[in-house]
């Protein structure tokens, strides 16, 4: 990596972490920290994928709608579905926003779905059925991209990071000790959904029994040779990115 490749790097992470810090402030903050996260990743999406501005590309999962912003830059029709669409997301009419359940959606195939972050905050024995869905809506020959954070990663426990390599009860005491967030349990961190131990392994084999073939995998915002070493390594992989076809 030459110097000025390792000095945007360098530049990306440092502008992340602060949006990182940020991003709990409001929902407009949540908006401009997915928005940004976005313009790191889509390059390397519109890349590995071979696109072209006329398909159809799906946030599954879209929260605050910070992503699908970034992909009407590079694809004529984004479609954004969520549980709920928050107001923040209702500003750009070049995206059709649809409230739904991500467990049951179905619609016209389309060319990409991209699924950013939703996987770990899925109950663990109904993940295969949101990778299912996402193949129903996936058009035959068509891309996925699906990252998460893997539990054991440096910023898998969520709110509970760093706590939550710690057992349970001392992990939550912890974190509603020092950082005041109230939580009585990974499954409900965030309300009436939460968090659940996500690995790349399992993830793997739910993406090969539902028809899609991993093309790669990567370490998110990390150098290749990072990928290269840690890229199925749940304790050192910050944030896990699988790039598919479905066959």
């Amino acid at each position: 990596m030459n110097a000025l490749a390792k000095t945007k790097v360098m530049i990306n992470l440092i502008k992340l972490f602060v949006l990182t810090i940020r991003r709990k402030n409001s929902d407009e903050d949540y908006f401009l920290f997915q928005k940004y996260q976005a313009s790191i990743v889509v390059e390397n999406i519109i890349n590995t994928f071979k696109c072209n501005n006329s398909m159809t590309v799906m946030d599954y999962g879209c929260g605050q709608g910070g992503y699908s912003k970034v992909l009407t830059k590079y694809f004529n029709k984004v479609v954004a579905i969520d549980y709920h669409i928050l107001p923040v997301s209702h500003n750009d009419s070049n995206i059709e926003y649809v409230v739904a359940d991500l467990l049951n959606y179905k619609r016209e195939p389309v060319d990409i779905v991209f699924c950013a972050s939703v996987i770990e905050h899925i109950d663990s024995p109904k993940q295969g059925k949101l990778i299912k869905q996402i193949a129903d809506n996936t058009r035959q020959g068509g891309y996925l991209y699906l990252s998460f954070p893997p539990f054991n990663s440096p910023i898998g426990g969520h709110a509970c990071a760093p706590f939550h390599y710690l057992p349970d009860k001392l992990a939550l005491f912890l974190t509603n000790t020092v950082k005041r967030y109230p939580i009585k349990s990974y499954e409900t961190m965030y309300g009436d959904w939460g968090l659940y131990r996500t690995n790349i392994e399992e993830v793997n084999r739910l993406l090969v029994i539902h028809g899609f073939e991993i093309l790669t995998i990567k370490s998110r915002y990390m150098p290749n040779w990072y990928s290269n070493f840690f890229k199925h390594n749940n304790f050192l992989n910050w944030n896990a990115e699988f790039y598919c076809r479905k066959l």
